[in-house]
């Protein structure tokens, strides 16, 4: 009798109810958490390399005999400390009528959205900057 009595009592605690569904709960607010912080990094970068391919595009404009390789140069000390070692830039010049040639710059970004306890989601991010090239530019 003295078993079931505790038994009952046990049965109608509620003490420790809430601690339990906060344990339930924490791993999957904190998954969520850090998928927005990731999500939102990830969202920061892609913002930061159109900015740094924005600058290469008025570095083009200004000097129209620029190389790719000094356009890639400017782009990697912007995201020196965010993400050069995955960004790849191209170069290509177009005759675009009497007005000269225009500069296309493009940049790829790969990137991926890494969430615990879930599979990593990849990011292939690419942009492009058309710029005119003066035929009137005298080096």
């Amino acid at each position: 009798m003295f078993a079931s009595a505790r038994l009952r009592r046990f049965g109608d605690c509620q003490g420790g109810a809430s601690a339990v569904e906060f344990a339930l709960c924490l791993p999957l607010l904190a998954a969520l958490l850090m998928g927005v912080l990731e999500f939102g990094w990830t969202q920061h970068c892609l913002s930061s390399v159109r900015f740094s391919l924005e600058r290469a595009g008025r570095h083009l404009s200004v000097s129209p005999n620029a190389t790719e390789a000094e356009l890639t140069e400017i782009v990697e000390t912007q995201l020196q400390d965010l993400a050069n070692d995955l960004v790849s830039v191209s170069l290509v010049r177009e005759a675009r009528g009497p007005t000269g040639e225009t500069g296309v710059v493009t940049a790829v970004y790969q990137r991926s959205i890494g969430i615990p306890g879930l599979a990593s989601i990849p990011v292939d991010y690419e942009t492009s900057i058309e710029t005119p090239i003066s035929q009137f530019y005298v080096p």
